[in-house]
């Protein structure tokens, strides 16, 4: 089957690197969620996946401390938070010389509908938006790129994948799902 490999890419039964390996990168992964399960979820997906260390920073103030301290190589920023909002916060971060090249991926379920909670995420300088309830494959994809992981990108069709066209062949959204859509025109990038 010929499994790709590289520093940080060890061949298991299904490709992927082995999560109780040590880690093999120094990179880390702010993940800003005040729900505790949200959070909790999400590190689950940054250190399985990459086997990357991840910090919780629980409302804006601290992800705005954080990510002066860490200069993390991502940041996972829900738009929904307590003390400053995460539209404040991506806003705050990429207005600095220290943390404005650091890629932000808005995580959020937003109640502004799928198109608006898009659009305010990136005019507030989020480089991709991701609805945290329903798109954990395009997530995991977002990641893959932005932490240097190119054995994780998209098929062609994923690529495309829109509100109204969601992904073809097996990894097609169910109907009620297909409306929160995702792809290239969700992210600045």
């Amino acid at each position: 089957m010929g499994h790709k490999q590289g520093p940080w890419y060890t061949a298991t039964p299904r490709g992927r690197r082995d999560p109780r390996e040590t880690r093999v990168t120094d990179q880390v992964v702010l993940i800003v969620e005040d729900e505790p399960e949200v959070a909790e979820f999400l590190q689950l997906v940054v250190e399985n996946h990459f086997g990357v260390r991840t910090v919780v920073a629980r409302d804006g103030l601290e992800a705005l401390t954080q990510a002066q301290k860490l200069k993390p190589s991502v940041i996972l920023l829900d738009l929904l938070l307590p003390q400053i909002d995460g539209l404040e916060v991506s806003r705050r971060l990429k207005a600095s010389p220290t943390t404005r090249k650091i890629p932000i991926i808005a995580v959020s379920a937003a109640p502004w509908g799928w198109e608006e909670t898009r659009k305010r995420a990136l005019g507030a300088g989020c480089n991709a938006y991701v609805h945290k309830l329903y798109e954990v494959y395009r997530l995991v994809l977002k990641l893959g790129e932005f932490l240097g992981f190119p054995d994780l990108s998209a098929r062609p069709a994923d690529r495309e994948m829109t509100p109204d066209k969601p992904a073809a062949g097996p990894r097609e959204a169910p109907s009620s799902v297909g409306t929160t859509g995702g792809g290239p025109d969700a992210d600045a990038s």
